[in-house]
């Protein structure tokens, strides 16, 4: 149960990371505006 759970996390990473970089980018353009 344990592994699975890790390799699911690893799986999830790169999702969110996009969605982080996509939230900071619109913050940069947001606080140069």
């Amino acid at each position: 149960m344990l592994k699975p759970a890790k390799t699911r996390t690893l799986s999830s990473y790169p999702l969110p990371s996009g969605l982080f970089l996509l939230q900071n980018y619109k913050n940069v353009t947001n606080f140069s505006l």
